[in-house]
Formats: C-alpha cells, sequence, structure tokens
C-alpha cells in the first residue's frame, strides 16, 4: 500500500504496520465483548410494560391535576377554617387525619387511571372521555381551591 498504512478490518488486531488513531483499541474492545446475555426467566414487570401506555397525556394531565387539587386542599386545611365539601374525603380526614386523606385521594387517582387503561385496552375513545371527564372535574376543584385560597388571602373580596 501506498504510505505504509494498511487497512485493517476491525476484528482483527492491529498489525505492527497499522496506522493507531487512538479510537481503534476502543473498537477492537467493544467488538470482542460478548453481548449481554438475556435473563432465563420473564421480568415480572416486562408484563405490564411491553408497550407505551395508551392515553399518556390524558392520564398525566389528570394525575397533576390531582395531586395539584390535594396540595390545596392540605393547604387549605392546614390553618384551618376550612372543611372539606367532599362527605367521603371528609369522613377519611376525621378517621385518619391527614394521612387518611392522602391515602383517600391517592387511591382515587391510582383508581381511576387503572379503569381508564383497562377500558383503553379494549375502547380508547371511552377511556379517553373518562380521563378528559376526570381532568375536568379535577381542574374545577383546583380552581375553586385557589379562589378560597385567595378569599383567606383576602385577595379577593367576596
Amino acid at each position: 500500500m501506498a504510505g505504509g498504512a494498511e487497512i485493517k478490518d476491525n476484528n482483527e488486531m492491529p498489525s505492527r504496520h497499522s496506522v493507531d488513531t487512538g479510537y481503534e483499541r476502543f473498537t477492537i474492545l467493544r467488538t470482542r465483548m460478548k453481548p449481554p446475555t438475556k435473563p432465563n426467566g420473564r421480568l415480572p414487570l416486562r408484563l405490564f410494560f411491553r408497550r407505551p401506555l395508551p392515553l399518556e397525556s390524558e392520564t398525566c394531565w389528570f394525575l397533576l391535576l390531582g395531586v395539584l387539587d390535594l396540595v390545596l386542599t392540605t393547604m387549605l386545611l392546614a390553618p384551618g377554617g376550612v372543611r372539606e365539601s367532599n362527605p367521603v374525603a371528609r369522613f377519611c380526614l376525621h378517621a385518619g387525619g391527614l394521612r387518611g386523606l392522602i391515602i383517600f385521594k391517592f387511591g382515587m387517582l391510582a383508581g381511576v387511571t387503572v379503569i381508564a387503561q383497562i377500558i383503553a385496552l379494549r375502547r380508547v375513545q371511552a377511556a379517553r372521555i373518562v380521563l378528559l371527564l376526570g381532568i375536568v372535574i379535577s381542574f374545577l376543584v383546583a380552581n375553586y381551591s385557589v379562589v378560597l385560597l385567595l378569599r383567606k388571602a383576602h385577595l379577593i373580596i367576596s
């Protein structure tokens, strides 16, 4: 060859006459490594996460607004003077304190999300309606909570 350089295959060991660029050593090491072995058994979570979640955007908005509702509710309940208007949530608050309310709210969020995903396996549009209805309700509840917080701070005159 011209110039004293020899072209080599990446799978071969470099010869004494090859040009060393510094990168070829890593290429050789990478080609000699064994590919990662697959586990013998199936991972349990792999059964659930084989494909993307249907209605991811709607689910994320629903969960985000639900968490916002929980945060605003705890902010309203902390100083007192405001009571929970949902009778089931009020029962959970009196029975288990703030921890009971949090468990109830997260349980409701998880329950509606799981039900919507189960519905989405057969009827995506019906599941979308369930989630959009939950988004609208959570949005209205969060707005009402913000109005109550502003009233408590005397920024809105009744």
